[in-house]
């Protein structure tokens, strides 16, 4: 669930990030937390989490691992970077 609040978050500042940079009115500012909303109830009933599954990766490589699997393919061992 964590995931999905996170997700839900990225959207809300999706939304709202403009305005930063222009004048939104109360209106847009109605219409973009609208949007929000509709977006985040998909979320909450998952409808939208095989969408969401679809792109989060699967394995997230750590920077010692790559490279432990660098310095051992430059002296010539694959066998860190090998494919079961």
């Amino acid at each position: 669930m964590g995931d999905l609040v996170a997700v839900a978050w990225f959207k809300l500042l999706r939304h709202i990030r403009l305005r930063i940079y222009v004048s939104l009115t109360p209106e847009d500012l109605r219409e973009r937390w609208g949007e929000f909303l509709a977006d985040y109830s998909e979320i909450r009933d998952g409808s939208k989490v095989p969408q969401i599954n679809e792109f989060n990766p699967n394995f997230i490589p750590r920077n010692y691992h790559i490279q432990k699997a660098i310095d051992s393919s430059e002296k010539g061992d694959f066998e860190p970077v090998r494919v079961a």
